[in-house]
């Protein structure tokens, strides 16, 4: 089932790309691309159910105290409050489990299946069916890029507790070191070809940032 699923499907796309292309790396740059494109509309409605959750923080706060204890209560009221406000809490969530299938069956295509794609399986003189520690390093240092901008929308509500200023604080940190050095030690021992995609995908990232920041402040100027 997931040879039909997931790998059969992918392997035709990227066969049809490099068809149009003639180089298998350009092939996985063209395939990322048209991947985050698709999942744009999904991350909009996930950075926008995050900046709305940001700014209802004091009334969620109040929410906790009021029905501390109550569980059954505050799950309800939570409800209430999300769908008062438009809030969708597992839209975050959506773009990254598209993806999860998408990567594990790109590095069973590089593994196993690239010579059904391609004869040539060099980009740059890098073989995408092995390690790079070139794109490895590329892709650090686009992830923590990528992460360092994105940290910059976690700062402390209006309010805000000295532990939620310390959890904030720490998250920031997180999100900009820990994420980058993962992605790096990963890179190193998986096929170049999926690391081209992690890279390309930061980059993208990084410019739908940018892109999706600028919508939802035209929503909502006061809160840019």
């Amino acid at each position: 089932m997931w040879q039909t699923i997931i790998i059969n499907p992918l392997t035709n796309i990227l066969h049809t790309l490099m068809s149009w292309s003639g180089d298998i790396g350009v092939s996985i740059i063209l395939f990322t691309i048209i991947i985050k494109a698709l999942l744009i509309p999904i991350n909009i409605s996930a950075n926008r159910t995050s900046k709305n959750v940001r700014r209802i923080q004091p009334e969620l706060e109040k929410l906790k105290q009021k029905h501390k204890g109550d569980h059954r209560t505050l799950g309800l009221e939570l409800s209430k409050l999300y769908k008062e406000h438009k809030i969708k809490p597992l839209s975050g969530l959506l773009a990254l489990l598209i993806q999860i299938p998408i990567l594990i069956g790109l590095y069973m295509i590089l593994v196993k299946e690239i010579g059904a794609i391609a004869d040539k399986i060099t980009f740059l003189d890098i073989d995408v069916s092995a390690p790079s520690i070139t794109l490895a390093l590329l892709s650090f240092v686009a992830m923590y890029y990528l992460m360092k901008i994105s940290s910059e929308d976690l700062k402390p509500t209006e309010g805000a507790s000295e532990f939620q200023k310390e959890f904030t604080k720490m998250m920031s940190l997180q999100m900009r070191y820990f994420l980058p050095v993962i992605v790096f030690i990963t890179s190193v021992f998986i096929p170049a070809g999926l690391t081209l995609y992690v890279f390309v995908s930061s980059v993208f990232g990084i410019f739908q940032y940018r892109f999706i920041k600028n919508i939802l402040n035209k929503e909502d100027p006061k809160a840019s």
